[in-house]
């Protein structure tokens, strides 16, 4: 065995190793994150959520990246998300956007994103508030479609009605 192979061999050991112990510390960190998880999805909160975490840029180039953790539906589902962004000020349509549930985001993001939990479930109650509101504003529109709605569907089958009957008088 050369000596770059031994070396190679005996790293890898190390890192075996340091997997092992990476993983059970990562089994719990995201232990008591999936409790919280679990107790928003509980509230069907259904509110897209972020809060930022970290972000910077470079003003010669434009260029610009940001950290944000968040509520969010993922796929088909919701919970605690993490999201990277970054582009260009210049070529804002360029600009890119990755997201994955909490759990499956890479660790450091994770463990960056923590320390911002509490202020992320006070945007989520600032959302729930407003939110509320505006449904409860909305009722009363909706409302009024619904009875508009329902008297020109009613109009149409009385007609449709007077309609047939007129038919059956005349044979």
């Amino acid at each position: 065995m050369t000596e770059h192979s031994e070396r190679l061999a005996f790293a890898y050991k190390r890192l075996a190793a340091s997997a092992e112990v990476l993983s059970a510390a990562t089994e719990e960190f995201t232990k008591p994150i999936a409790e919280l998880d679990e107790a928003l999805n509980r509230l069907d909160l259904g509110l897209n959520t972020w809060q930022k975490v970290s972000g910077g840029g470079d003003d010669d180039t434009a260029d610009w990246w940001q950290r944000d953790v968040g509520y969010a539906r993922i796929g088909r589902k919701w919970g605690l998300a993490i999201r990277k962004l970054n582009g260009n000020h210049r070529y804002p349509q360029e600009d890119r956007s990755e997201q994955w549930l909490f759990g499956e985001a890479p660790r450091s993001y994770r463990i960056e994103a923590l320390d911002k939990l509490p202020d992320l479930l006070e945007e989520l109650i600032k959302n729930s508030d407003k939110t509320a509101k505006k449904l409860k504003e909305k009722a009363v529109e909706a409302n009024e479609l619904a009875v508009a709605l329902k008297s020109a569907a009613d109009e149409v089958r009385q007609e449709k009605d007077q309609a047939k009957q007129q038919k059956k008088e005349r044979r």
